[in-house]
């Protein structure tokens, strides 16, 4: 746990111009298998610092404030797709241009709009 906390010390300052911090980014790269996978990995880096099992208050107890809640749903709704969905646009397409076109269009708003929001709220 400690390389994760790591990784996540060495993203915090992209994720707080994003409006989130270093343990949201890891948890969006983490769950590229499967974006499901967010919320758990999310509170497992926490929870390994916190040392409490209950995700509620292991959000609550890191500091999370309303500006990364919101900056997180946003992101949630408009980032990069899971590593099967690209999978298969690859295999459907046969172009690795659409597929990466797949992964940076969405990441490229969900960016844009966690700035603006950041700058915002």
């Amino acid at each position: 746990l400690d390389l994760l906390q790591t990784l996540a010390a060495v993203l915090d300052p992209i994720g707080l111009v994003l409006g989130m911090n270093g343990v949201i980014l890891l948890g969006f790269l983490l769950s590229l298998p499967a974006n499901e996978l967010l919320i758990p990995v999310i509170v497992m880096v926490l929870g390994s610092t916190a040392g409490s099992a209950d995700a509620g208050q292991v959000l609550l107890g890191s500091g999370w404030t309303w500006q990364m809640a919101v900056c997180t749903m946003v992101f949630t709704v408009f980032h990069w797709p899971c590593a099967t969905t690209l999978l298969t646009i690859h295999k459907e397409t046969g172009s690795t241009i659409k597929t990466a076109a797949a992964f940076i269009l969405p990441t490229a708003v969900g960016c844009v709009l966690c700035l603006m929001l950041g700058l915002i709220l």
